[in-house]
């Protein structure tokens, strides 16, 4: 057992941030790297299958992760992998 205070504790995927308003949750930086990394498995560019499988797959991994996470605040990471997953996409697109 380890006593850490709140904000560096890390429970079921989620740390605490603390602003004026109180505490709220949001994914720890792995949890970011894990989704952000499987994602970049699913676009890589020398992937023979079609765009629409390949979307289908990216739409339910995100789905899902989305939904896990979802309570975290988190609106900049999800408008950074927003474009960078825009960018893989269309590159996945040109390369076929």
């Amino acid at each position: 057992m380890k006593i850490v205070p709140a904000p560096k504790m890390k429970f079921l995927g989620f740390t605490l941030g603390v602003n004026r308003n109180g505490a709220y949750p949001y994914p720890v930086r792995q949890a970011k790297d894990r989704v952000k990394q499987a994602l970049k498995q699913l676009t890589k560019r020398n992937r023979g299958t079609l765009v629409k499988a390949i979307l289908t797959k990216i739409w339910l991994k995100l789905r899902g992760w989305l939904q896990y996470y979802g309570i975290g605040s988190m609106k900049e990471f999800v408008r950074q992998l927003d474009a960078w997953l825009r960018s893989r996409i269309r590159n996945f697109i040109w390369k076929q």
